[in-house]
């Protein structure tokens, strides 16, 4: 997320912004938190996404299982009465493309969602979130969470 430019706006020229889940404001945290693939990409300057799947954070690998509950919490204090289009992908990597498993319109206020996923078993398995967020002028933004991994 954000943009590559060579003008002295960095940061601030585009509200595209790369999330990172980390447990502490330090280097060393954010290293592991990327080396755990705890991240998220946003359209939304200060959107922040969080992903799970059986209580493990995005980026996780988790064993085969039959079923996986897959949880996704939205903060935007900024924005709390917006609307969200929510959509869970997933898929068998090399299989192909992506397809929306889940899908969920969210009311102002609404900022939750679960759904249980039952992943194909045999084979390794990844399910990632597309959110869209409706502004108040009528615009979108668009964030997308790292891949949680099933049976890898």
């Amino acid at each position: 997320a954000d943009q590559d430019n060579h003008f002295a706006h960095w940061g601030s020229l585009h509200p595209g912004r790369t999330g990172v889940l980390a447990t502490e404001l330090t280097p060393d945290g954010i290293y592991e938190a990327l080396r755990a693939r705890r991240v998220f990409a946003s359209e939304d300057q200060n959107l922040a996404v969080y992903f799970t799947a059986n209580g493990q954070y995005m980026g996780s690998e988790l064993p085969a299982t039959g079923e996986v509950k897959l949880e996704v919490q939205i903060i935007d204090k900024d924005e709390p009465q917006a609307r969200y289009l929510l959509q869970i992908f997933a898929d068998v990597p090399g299989k192909g493309t992506a397809i929306p498993i889940a899908q969920e319109n969210l009311n102002p206020g609404q900022s939750q969602f679960s759904f249980l996923w039952r992943p194909e078993l045999g084979v390794e398995n990844y399910a990632f979130v597309k959110i869209t967020q409706t502004n108040a002028d009528g615009s979108f933004d668009d964030v997308w969470t790292s891949p949680v991994w099933v049976g890898k």
